[in-house]
C-alpha cells in the first residue's frame, strides 16, 4: 500500500513553487519594464541634461524641502545618476542624523554649503552627534551657517575642530545667529580663530547675539570681506574710535555692511566739530566698494553720526539707517545732517521720491524694486523742535537732498512723488515747504494730515493781489492726490459735509484756475453716495474711491 504525504508538508511544497513562480514572474516583469522605460523619450535624455533637471528640481524649491527627490527617482536610471552626482547633494539644510549622513556621503569630495537652520532638535546628544558629523568635513565646506541656534551647539563645533585638526580651508561664507533667548555675553570660543579662516578667502561674515573675543580677530579676515554683519556682538573690551577705524579701513573690498553700535563698546568716536584739533581728527574710512550700509542704535547717536561722517562710499546705493530713542525728545538735527553728507557722498542719483512719516523717512530717485535708497527709521515727531510742528525736522529731511546748504524748496526740484503722514505741519509751513516744487506730480497724505493739504489748495488757489497776474499757482505740476485713511471721515458711505465742501471747494477752485487735479484716489471706504461722487468727477477727470 502506498504511503500518502501528509497534507500540509503536500501545502508546503506547492506553496514554495509558487513562490518560485511569482519570483520568476516578478524578475521577467522588472526586465520587461526595464526594456518598456529603455524606449521611452526621458530614458534617451544625456546624463548632463538629467542632472540639470535635478539641479533646477532642487534649486526651485523651498530652502530645504525635499520635494525635488520623487524627480530622481523616475527610473532605476534616473535614480543612479542622481545617486552619482556629487553636486546634487552639497547644498544641505541640517534636520536629520541621517540624511545628512547621506548627502554627506553622497557629495563625495565636492565643496558644500551647509546650513542650520531654526529646529527643534529631538535630544542635545543626537543634535551633538548631527554637527559632529558636519564638522568632521570642515576642510571642504564652503558656505556654513548657524541660525538661530543654541549657543552649545557651537561649543560641541568648537572641540570637535580642536579634536581633528583640520581648517576651514575653503570657508568662504559663515554666519552665527545665536537665540535671542541667549546671554550676548556668553564666552564663545567660537570667533573666527576657532575655524581657523586666516587664508583670506572669507567673503562673507554674519555674527548675532555673541561675543567677539576681540576686535583684531576681524583684522585676519578684513582684506577678504565683501559683506560683514555685526549685530548685538559685544565686545569683550572696550575699543577706541582710532582703532574701530583702522579695522574697518583695512576693508576695502567690502559691499555690503551692516553694523549695530549698541553693543559694541566704542569710545573716543565722535564726529568732528569746527573746534576740533586737527591732530584729533580720526582718519577717513574709505570703502569704495561699499553698495549697501546698514546702521542701527537705539539708544546712541553719536557714533552713528561719526561713521557717517567719517566714511567715504562713491558707490553706495542703499543706506538703511535705524536710531534713536521713541521715549525721550531729542534734537536729531546732527544726525540728519550727518545722514545728508552721505547721501551726497553716494550713488544715489537724483531724488524724486520722498517719503516722510511720524518714524521714518525715505529717499529714492524711482519707484520700484531695484532703485537706489535712503530709509531711515527715526522717531521724528520726538524731535525736541518739534513740540508743536514738525516743520524743523522736514526741514531737515528736505536738506538732505540739496546737493549744497542752505536748504530751500527750489534745490529739491527734482521731486516728483511726495508721501506724508502722522505730521504736525500748518497750511502756511506745508505751502513753504512743498507748494513751489516745480516737479511735483503727485501726493500721497494719511488722514487728518488731507485736511491740510486741502487747506493749502484752497489758500494758493485763490487770487492774490501782492502777485503779478500771470504768477505760477502752487503746486502747480500737481495731478495725482492719493488719500489714504480716509474712512476717518466717512459715515454711511457719506464724507462728513464740512470735510467734503472743504475738499471740492479746494479741487474746484483749481480747475478754475487752469490747474486742475487729474487722479483723486480715496482710500479706506467702498464707495461714497451718489451725489459726492458725482460732484468730485465734475472737477476731476479721474475718481477711484477703494477700500484697499
Amino acid at each position: 500500500m502506498v504511503s500518502e504525504v501528509p497534507y500540509r508538508e503536500a501545502q508546503m511544497l506547492i506553496d514554495e513553487e509558487i513562490a518560485t513562480l511569482r519570483a520568476q514572474a516578478q524578475k521577467a516583469e522588472s526586465l520587461l519594464i526595464a526594456r518598456r522605460n529603455a524606449v521611452a523619450p526621458a530614458a534617451k535624455l544625456p546624463n548632463e541634461v538629467l542632472v540639470d533637471i535635478f539641479l533646477l528640481s532642487r534649486d526651485t524649491s523651498e530652502p530645504g524641502a525635499r520635494d525635488w527627490l520623487p524627480v530622481c527617482q523616475i527610473c532605476r536610471h534616473w535614480r543612479l545618476v542622481a545617486v552619482g552626482t556629487a553636486s546634487l547633494w552639497t547644498q544641505i539644510y541640517v534636520r536629520s542624523l541621517a540624511f545628512t549622513v547621506l548627502m554627506l556621503k553622497r557629495s563625495q569630495q565636492a565643496p558644500l554649503e551647509i546650513h542650520f537652520p531654526l529646529h527643534r532638535w529631538r535630544s542635545s546628544s543626537y543634535r551633538a552627534a548631527t554637527v559632529t558629523a558636519v564638522i568632521r568635513q570642515i576642510a571642504r565646506i564652503r558656505t556654513l551657517s548657524f541660525v538661530e541656534q543654541d549657543a552649545s551647539i557651537l561649543e560641541v563645533a568648537h572641540e570637535e575642530l580642536a579634536r581633528i585638526h583640520l581648517d576651514a580651508g575653503i570657508l568662504e561664507n559663515l554666519t552665527v545667529h545665536i537665540r535671542d533667548t541667549e546671554a550676548a555675553d556668553h564666552q564663545l570660543g567660537l570667533a573666527l580663530e576657532v575655524f581657523r579662516t586666516t587664508n583670506g578667502r572669507l567673503r562673507a561674515l554674519s555674527l548675532s547675539n555673541l561675543q567677539l573675543l576681540g576686535w583684531n580677530t576681524l583684522l585676519s579676515v578684513a582684506s577678504g570681506l565683501r559683506q560683514l554683519t555685526l549685530r548685538e556682538v559685544d565686545t569683550a573690551a572696550p575699543i577706541s574710535g582710532a582703532r574701530f577705524s583702522e579695522v574697518l579701513r583695512q576693508m576695502v573690498n567690502l559691499e555690503k555692511l551692516s553694523l549695530s553700535f549698541d553693543d559694541i563698546q566704542l569710545h573716543q568716536y565722535t564726529a568732528p566739530t569746527a573746534r576740533t584739533p586737527a591732530a584729533a581728527r580720526l582718519k577717513p574710512i574709505d570703502l569704495p566698494w561699499l553698495k549697501s550700509l546698514e546702521i542701527r542704535s537705539r539708544s546712541r547717536l553719536e557714533p552713528v553720526e561719526a561713521f557717517l561722517v567719517h566714511a567715504s562710499y562713491p558707490r553706495l546705493q542703499n543706506l538703511c539707517i535705524t536710531c534713536g530713542d521713541s521715549e525721550n525728545r531729542t534734537d536729531y538735527a546732527t544726525v540728519i545732517r550727518a545722514m545728508a553728507s552721505s547721501i551726497r557722498k553716494g550713488g544715489f542719483g537724483t531724488p524724486e521720491v520722498l517719503k516722510i512719516f511720524g518714524d521714518r523717512f525715505f529717499v529714492s530717485p524711482a519707484l520700484g524694486v531695484g532703485s537706489p535708497y535712503v530709509d531711515v527709521f527715526l522717531p521724528l515727531t520726538t524731535d525736541l523742535r518739534g513740540e508743536e510742528t514738525d516743520v524743523a525736522i522736514v526741514m531737515d529731511i528736505l536738506a538732505c537732498l540739496v546737493p549744497q546748504s542752505p536748504p530751500n524748496s527750489d534745490a529739491v526740484s527734482s521731486l516728483r512723488n511726495l508721501y506724508l503722514g502722522n505730521l504736525l505741519l500748518p497750511a502756511d509751513d506745508f505751502i513753504h515747504l512743498f507748494g513751489y516744487l516745480p516737479h511735483l506730480e503727485s501726493i500721497e497724505v494719511f488722514g487728518e494730515l488731507a485736511l491740510v493739504l486741502f487747506e493749502a489748495l484752497a489758500i494758493t488757489s485763490l487770487p492774490d493781489q501782492d502777485l503779478a497776474p500771470n504768477s505760477p499757482i502752487a503746486f502747480s505740476k500737481l495731478q495725482t492726490i492719493t488719500w489714504q485713511r480716509m474712512v476717518e471721515y466717512v459715515q454711511d458711505y457719506q464724507m462728513q459735509s464740512v470735510v467734503f465742501d472743504a475738499f471740492y471747494g479746494c479741487l474746484l477752485a483749481r480747475r478754475d484756475r487752469g490747474a486742475a487735479i487729474l487722479t483723486l484716489d480715496l482710500v479706506g471706504s467702498k464707495r461714497l453716495n451718489m451725489y459726492q461722487a458725482d460732484k468730485l468727477k465734475e472737477v476731476v477727470d479721474n475718481v477711484v474711491v477703494r477700500q484697499w
